[in-house]
């Protein structure tokens, strides 16, 4: 709801996609900069510790940049504000996926449980999307920030006195870690994490203008719900199984199917086969999400998970942020196919990095898909 009510309040305001694509790749940007350090000290301190200062912080400078696009401030004051808003954003998905890790006993477990998770954020990605247009459409073009406000709230509230669930606070291990970043083999899960990232980036400013060019501007939560709809069974499909085949090769697979499936998407250009295809196209989206963060759970250290897990989704958001910037610069010359254009692109780099990754990854997990491989130093 945050970047889809960006969108469309600036470019309801300016009618740029390109400014609009500006800040939210402020914001997305300083999320993926800072919220890997925000989990380090939620490991260390406590999430009960961490979460509630940190929330304050985010929903207060939200509120200052929704009142910079009110008042017309200039761009670079909006990306300011709302990179303030992206810097203390809580990072919800990974603190909630290592609670998982802390109350599973089993790798069946596990699995079930991220694939639930990842049901859960396609529910939300249905359902965000439609709440925040038919808000902005409907009521007022400010509400789809307000109430994703009101909503990352009362979810803080919601799950910080759960302490049952809360893995303990780690203490500083004696030695200094070696930085996740310098594991080959977390780096090109990170890498294709960025290239996902910038399918999702190039696939919300695209939906947006192409709805917009067909002359259905309500059409944008449709294509965006049934992309993610589509996700949602796959979830559902790949969470109900328990899949044997080794880890990696299963990874490599889904990532190149979700190459794949983003191919005919430039080549469309009606809006009910739009729908059709993004649906089809969805169908890939959960396999991958829930794949990566297994094999993240098996590289990392069970007390640096949550850092580990913030790494990945730091990186999809360093991805939709370049990616919208761009596809919103491309649209605005261009239309709306230009940006479905950058969405294959990032699908096909996904798949190549995958593939020059795949011997690193295959060194460091073992052809067994139950038994966790030892941690990567």
């Amino acid at each position: 709801m945050y970047s889809l009510g960006i969108i469309l309040l600036i470019q309801i305001r300016t009618d740029s996609y390109f400014q609009a694509g500006l800040v939210v790749a402020a914001f997305v940007v300083a999320a993926a900069i800072c919220q890997p350090v925000t989990a380090r000290w939620a490991d260390r301190l406590g999430q009960d510790r961490v979460l509630p200062v940190q929330t304050a912080l985010h929903v207060a400078a939200l509120g200052l940049g929704l009142g910079s696009i009110v008042l017309s401030w200039p761009v670079y004051l909006q990306m300011l504000v709302f990179a303030v808003s992206g810097a203390t954003a809580p990072p919800i998905g990974a603190l909630v996926r290592s609670r998982w890790v802390f109350v599973t006993r089993t790798p069946r477990q596990l699995h079930t449980a991220l694939a639930l998770e990842s049901i859960a954020d396609e529910v939300i990605f249905v359902v965000g999307p439609v709440v925040a247009t038919v808000l902005v459409l409907n009521v007022s073009d400010v509400m789809g920030l307000v109430v994703a406000g009101v909503l990352v709230s009362l979810g803080v509230l919601l799950l910080v006195p759960q302490r049952a669930t809360q893995p303990p606070a780690i203490k500083r291990p004696a030695t200094k870690d070696q930085p996740l970043l310098k594991m080959p083999p977390f780096v090109w899960v990170l890498i294709v994490s960025v290239m996902t990232g910038g399918v999702f980036g190039a696939f919300e400013v695209s939906a947006v203008a192409f709805a917009e060019e067909k002359g259905f501007p309500e059409s944008t939560a449709l294509l965006i719900a049934s992309y993610s709809a589509g996700s949602l069974i796959a979830g559902l499909v790949v969470g109900a199984l328990h899949l044997r085949s080794w880890l990696v090769a299963r990874y490599a697979i889904f990532v190149a199917i979700f190459a794949a499936l983003a191919i005919p998407l430039p080549f469309i250009h009606d809006i009910y086969l739009m729908t059709v295809a993004v649906f089809l196209a969805g169908f890939s989206i959960a396999p991958v999400l829930i794949t990566s963060y297994a094999v993240i759970e098996r590289l990392v250290e069970d007390r640096r998970l949550t850092e580990g897990f913030t790494w990945f989704t730091s990186g999809l958001g360093v991805g939709l942020a370049a990616a919208a910037a761009i596809a919103g610069a491309l649209i605005d010359d261009y239309g709306a196919s230009s940006g479905y254009v950058l969405l294959v692109a990032c699908g096909a780099g996904a798949a190549i990095s995958i593939g020059l990754g795949f011997r690193s990854l295959a060194r460091a997990l073992p052809r067994v898909s139950d038994t966790p491989a030892p941690t990567v130093a």
